[in-house]
């Protein structure tokens, strides 16, 4: 919003910024456009007078945008890959892990853990607390991981 006072001759005088943008660049833009605009002098008893007013001045980009992508986004998606992969190495480590223990401890667990891993395997854990208590450790720490990956994905790319 630009305050400024309109001259009998119908020319933008005294401009100021009356309400900023945010960004000082538009704001001397909106400013300086004045100079340019042309407008009819207010009257009083049918001679010009001069008077003050506020316009609103906005502003519309006439270039299309860069089809460049951020170096921030390419950089969040890395990390949100890597760390997704990361934690997905280390939850199959935790799963094989298990069923070597289970071999050892409990064959009826391992017959039933591919298909049912996630209800299986925390009662093998608390079964075989003393053994598995490690095992637990990584199996949370991949799963962690994998959640932490997803959280930091970036958000999807606008369509262009």
């Amino acid at each position: 919003m630009v305050k400024f006072q309109v001259d009998t001759n119908g020319r933008a005088a005294d401009a100021t910024v009356d309400k900023s943008s945010g960004y000082p660049d538009l704001d001397a833009a909106a400013v300086r456009s004045l100079s340019h605009w042309s407008f009819s002098p207010g009257t009083m008893d049918g001679k010009p007078q001069a008077q003050w007013i506020i316009v609103p001045v906005n502003f519309q980009l006439k270039e299309e945008p860069s089809s460049e992508l951020p170096v921030r986004w390419y950089l969040r998606s890395f990390i949100s890959y890597l760390v997704r992969d990361f934690g997905s190495l280390i939850w199959l480590v935790g799963f094989v892990w298990s069923v070597v223990l289970a071999k050892r401890k409990s064959i009826l667990w391992l017959s039933g853990m591919v298909a049912l891993w996630a209800v299986t395997y925390p009662m093998f854990v608390i079964v075989h607390w003393s053994a598995a208590r490690q095992n637990l450790i990584v199996v949370a720490l991949g799963l962690l991981l994998m959640g932490l990956g997803l959280y930091l994905m970036p958000p999807p790319l606008p369509s262009m």
